[in-house]
Formats: C-alpha cells, sequence, structure tokens
C-alpha cells in the first residue's frame, strides 16, 4: 500500500515543499489576475514556438481549480516526500525537472500553434508515478484508495486511458499529452532501457589514468639516453626541470 509522507508540512524535504509552496502561492496569484498568470508562466506552444522557452517550465505552478491543485498537491506532499527522502534531493528534483520538460515537449510537438494554455503539475506527477511503478514494480497501490493493484499495473492502465483520450479528444480540459510525456520519462528515467544504458557507456570518455611522477620521470629519461636532450619538446623539459626539483635532483 503506497504510504503516506510527513505529516506536517515543515518536516517534508526541501524540494517537494518549495514545489508545494510554489504551486499555492500561483494558485493564489491566479485567484486575483488568472489572464496574467496563465497567459504569462502557462504552457503555450505557439508561444514556445516563437522563443518563450521559460514557459516549458513555469506552467507547472499555476492550477486551473481547487481540486486541480489538491490532487497534484496531495500526490506531491504523499508521493513525492517519500521519493525524494529515498532517493535524495538532487535526483529527485533532477527527476521532476525532466518529466515537467518531456511532458511540456510532448504537448507543443503534438500541437506546435495551440494557443490554449496548459497548466499544472499534471505531468511531473505522473513521471512521478512513473519512476515509482519502475522502482516498485510489485508495490500494492489503491485506485481511488478502494482497489488494489500493482504499480506496474496502475501505470499500464494510467498510460492506456491518456493514450486513447488523447486520440480520441474527448476530454479537452485534460492535457492528456502532458500525462503521457511525464509518465514515459518518469520510467525511462528511473529504468533506462539497455540501448540507452549502452550508449551511454560508449559515448562516455574513458577515465585518464592516474600521473606517475616517477612513470614519467623514466619516460623522459629513457626519451634522452635514446635520442639525445634535443629531442625533448618545451613541455617535456619544463617537466623535467619540475620532476627534477621534486624528486630532489635524480634526473
Amino acid at each position: 500500500m503506497l504510504l503516506l509522507g510527513p505529516s506536517r508540512f515543515r518536516s517534508l524535504p526541501p524540494v517537494t515543499r518549495y514545489l508545494l509552496a510554489a504551486c499555492f502561492a500561483f494558485y493564489l496569484a491566479g485567484l486575483f489576475a488568472p489572464y496574467f498568470v496563465n497567459g504569462w508562466f502557462g504552457l503555450i506552444p505557439a508561444m514556445v514556438m516563437k522563443g518563450e522557452l521559460w514557459r516549458l517550465l513555469t506552467y507547472v505552478f499555476p492550477h486551473g481549480g481547487v481540486l486541480h491543485l489538491v490532487f497534484n498537491c496531495f500526490l506531491i506532499w504523499t508521493l513525492g516526500g517519500m521519493m525524494e527522502e529515498g532517493m535524495g534531493s538532487f535526483r529527485y528534483g533532477r527527476l521532476l525537472f525532466w518529466c515537467a520538460l518531456a511532458a511540456a515537449f510532448l504537448t507543443v510537438a503534438v500541437a506546435p500553434q495551440s494557443r490554449i494554455p496548459v497548466i499544472g503539475a499534471s505531468g511531473a506527477v505522473f513521471g512521478l508515478l512513473g519512476a515509482f511503478a519502475a522502482l516498485n514494480p510489485d508495490a500494492v497501490v489503491r485506485l481511488y484508495f478502494l482497489f488494489p493493484m500493482s504499480a506496474r499495473a496502475l501505470v499500464i492502465l494510467l498510460a492506456v486511458v491518456e493514450l486513447a483520450m488523447s486520440l480520441s479528444g474527448s476530454n479537452p480540459g485534460i492535457a492528456s499529452t502532458a500525462h503521457l510525456g511525464g509518465l514515459a520519462a518518469g520510467w525511462v528515467i528511473a529504468r533506462p532501457p539497455i540501448f540507452l544504458t549502452r550508449f551511454a557507456d560508449r559515448a562516455r570518455p574513458a577515465p585518464r589514468p592516474a600521473y606517475d611522477p616517477q612513470a614519467e620521470l623514466d619516460r623522459l629519461l629513457d626519451k634522452i639516453s635514446s635520442s639525445g636532450m634535443e629531442s625533448l619538446s618545451r613541455r617535456e623539459r619544463e617537466a623535467l626541470e619540475r620532476l627534477s626539483r621534486e624528486r630532489g635532483g635524480r634526473a
């Protein structure tokens, strides 16, 4: 069963606490100036295509109503707080960042000319669900607090529902593409496919061998012995002088 996180706001880990505070602050601001908040900070694909790239992240904070805010904040408080304590704040913050960004990119890619603002932390929240299921596929959660199922089954169900809603357009008030983007990003980040890990291993530069002053000195002396002092480059001469001083004039 999904365990609840800390019961007090101040005892929450920092990233979760700041994210909740930001969402609540933006919600209050939206009550007094909804057109300003949603118009300037919401994810409007057409404006992103014109270069307003801050929207790819700021859309996470405004929310469209109290139920929207409560649902997302409840999952951030419980699931997010628990995951941050287990992962550490840096890894958890990075997970949220990439899930929110992936949700935004998919939304823009699907409807690049749309001028309808997309707001809310749902894409990042779905990313948390995807990451949790990838790391704990057999953990038992309760759908609507009533129906027990594994975390893996829940994520598969959510993916199917969101994909169907996205393709049918049956509920235009819900950004299903953002949910799908966040869900997929969370799963992939937590459990990367084998081909991605192999690609990352190949792309990672080979570690440099540890510097051994004695080995370097021996190499320079061997070069002088075989080809003479004039065969040394200026940098090698400087290295020889430095090593001679450091090692008591053994050169």
